[in-house]
């Protein structure tokens, strides 16, 4: 009779072949392990079976247990994070869902791509916008907690949203509701407003790098967080311009990109995030960027010449007021969009109060955490971080409820002290020659030609117009506003008629002088 193995030997193997591999991770603190080891049964099969159960026991996510089943067992820490889970990748690093070991306080961890930070200088520059980024405290911004390197890797350590972004949501949707779209809008332009009050520019505001966050204990309301402030400028992700690397280059996202960031991108200042955010809204209602399709430049040369499809025309459920909004934003010349965000906030306002107080937003499914990529979704959970990665940035749980817009800050455009990194990737994207700015055009009053019968008609009807308002009874509640004075009855309506009568005479008799001078 052949010998059969106890179903005991094979278990105990793969249990303590499985947490010898978390003891060498170093995943928990000493006092911890003996709670760890309890949670996975003497009688498991195999090492999965184990993972499983400390997966169900909430001790493991499945991203380190895969780790951990593919005998790896480095990669675990950085700094003082415990790595929970790899949530994007893309040109700009890798993005990652962690936890202080200490303060258990789940973060976001994003560690910057080699080919940006392989020289001092560049760390520093990346630093110093880190910093100028941290000074910024508003529920609608991404908050930064800190910024370090170990060895030759750089990472920064972000607020964690749980939520979707604004792409991921209209891609799952379709075009929002009104309500939701104003909700949005209200959101971004106060935090762009708390940003450029403090002299702080995004550069790249797009559907990726805006996501609304799920109701918190902290904060019982969606709110909409802006992510990558301070860093959109360094990433190889597409078109992009740090402080004139070539010619031909500039900072943003063909689809969202204002006019100015292409043809005098030196000159873009907060108008140019207000085009962008035009753009983003122009999204949310139809689905689509204000120009879709074609290449890069093609889009680049569209947003400097063409104007977008009317959104009454698109969705004619759009409220006049809101679409005016959105247009004006959309002005090629940045004179003639809203002077600043706290006027967008200010305009949106009665829109939204037409909506009641609570506006509910169809979220997606919660994955614990939501992020912006410039790479695109997610991909590649076993890999480990490197050159050649990505992504945006989380965003997380909101600290309050922002009720009031600050006091609007005259914009400085920076100065020349942006790092370019040679050889990081820039997509250089061809545009047409830099011509200067054109002024904002001035209307132009003609003459009116009195002999003309347009004028002879426009008169009569302007005058019975006038007769109709003065007769008007006044609106209950309030007066009869500029126009007080009493009807003239009859003599107003001989009058016209006296006045039509003269000017047909005077135009028959500069015919018949024209026809005697022939």
């Amino acid at each position: 009779m052949p010998m059969t193995t106890p179903p005991s030997a094979p278990a105990s193997t793969a249990r303590e072949k499985f947490l010898a591999a978390v003891r060498t991770a170093n995943l928990f603190a000493p006092m911890q392990l003996a709670k760890v080891e309890a949670a996975v049964p003497a009688s498991v099969a195999t090492t999965t079976d184990a993972a499983r159960a400390l997966i169900a026991a909430g001790h493991l996510t499945k991203f380190q247990a895969e780790r951990l089943l593919a005998g790896k067992t480095d990669g675990f820490h950085l700094g003082p994070y415990v790595i929970l889970d790899q949530v994007g990748r893309g040109p700009m690093g890798r993005v990652y869902k962690a936890r202080h070991q200490t303060m258990n306080r789940p973060v976001a961890v994003k560690v910057l791509s080699a080919n940006l930070t392989d020289t001092a200088a560049a760390r520093q520059a990346i630093q110093q916008e880190v910093r100028a980024a941290a000074q910024l405290n508003h529920p609608n911004i991404v908050t930064a907690y800190d910024a370090n390197e170990i060895g030759e890797r750089f990472y920064l350590v972000l607020e964690l949203v749980d939520g979707p972004n604004l792409e991921t949501l209209v891609k799952e949707r379709g075009p929002l509701p009104i309500s939701e779209a104003c909700e949005l809008l209200w959101q971004a332009a106060a935090g762009l407003e708390h940003a450029h009050s403090r002299k702080m520019l995004h550069r790249d505001i797009k559907p990726t790098n805006l996501l609304v966050s799920r109701p918190s204990k902290t904060s019982p309301e969606h709110l909409l967080k802006i992510a990558d402030f301070g860093i959109a400028k360094f990433s190889p992700s597409a078109e992009t311009l740090a402080n004139t690397p070539s010619p031909g280059s500039w900072l943003g996202t063909a689809d969202y990109v204002a006019p100015e960031q292409t043809n005098h991108p030196q000159l873009a200042d907060k108008a140019a995030d207000l085009y962008s955010l035009g753009a983003v809204v122009y999204f949310l209602l139809t689905g689509q960027p204000p120009f879709p399709g074609g290449t890069a430049e093609e889009k680049a040369k569209r947003h400097l010449w063409e104007e977008p499809a009317r959104l009454e025309l698109i969705r004619p459920d759009t409220p006049p007021a809101l679409a005016m909004l959105v247009h004006q934003m959309l002005a090629k010349h940045p004179a003639h969009r809203p002077g600043s965000a706290a006027e967008v906030v200010a305009r949106i306002e009665s829109l939204l109060s037409s909506f009641g107080d609570a506006i509910s937003f169809d979220l997606p499914a919660s994955n614990g955490g939501s992020y912006s990529f410039a790479g695109g979704h997610l991909s590649g959970m076993m890999q480990q971080p490197g050159p050649g990665s990505s992504g945006h940035y989380p965003q997380g749980p909101g600290s309050g409820v922002y009720h009031a817009v600050p006091g609007s800050g005259q914009y400085a455009v920076p100065g020349s002290g942006h790092y370019a990194v040679p050889g990081s990737g820039h997509y250089a994207v061809p545009t047409p020659e830099p011509t200067p700015m054109p002024p904002p055009p001035v209307p132009q009053a003609q003459a009116p030609n009195v002999n003309s019968w347009t004028y002879i008609a426009g008169a009569a009807e302007a005058a019975a117009a006038a007769e109709a308002e003065e007769n008007a009874p006044a609106p209950r509640g309030r007066g009869r506003g500029r126009r007080q004075q009493t009807s003239d009855g009859p003599g107003t309506t001989t009058t016209i008629l006296v006045v039509m009568v003269c000017a047909l005479a005077l135009a028959c008799m500069g015919m018949l002088l024209k026809i005697s001078m022939k």
